[in-house]
């Protein structure tokens, strides 16, 4: 049969028997760098891809802009009124 186990952190404390807050202030500290390092990171990757993206897009409305027809002819592609042929 297992048992559960109660969840009894260890608390740091100094000789004197106070708990070390400069510790866990230490540790906080840390943990809130590391946090701002990930934001950074990911701010910049979501920068990146929205970059990669909108370049993709600018470069297949160009190519849209300027397809060619199989004889070779150029057609150029309006979008400003429709055309009923």
């Amino acid at each position: 049969m297992t048992t559960v186990q109660t969840f009894q952190p260890h608390i740091r404390r100094h000789e004197a028997g106070s708990i070390d807050f400069d510790y866990y202030r230490t540790q906080a500290t840390a943990l809130r760098g590391q946090m701002k390092r990930d934001v950074r990171l990911l701010r910049l990757a979501a920068a990146g891809l929205f970059v990669i993206t909108l370049t993709f897009v600018g470069v297949l409305i160009v190519v849209a802009g300027h397809t060619y027809t199989p004889s070779g002819e150029r057609v150029v592609i309006q979008a400003g009124a429709p055309r009923f042929e």
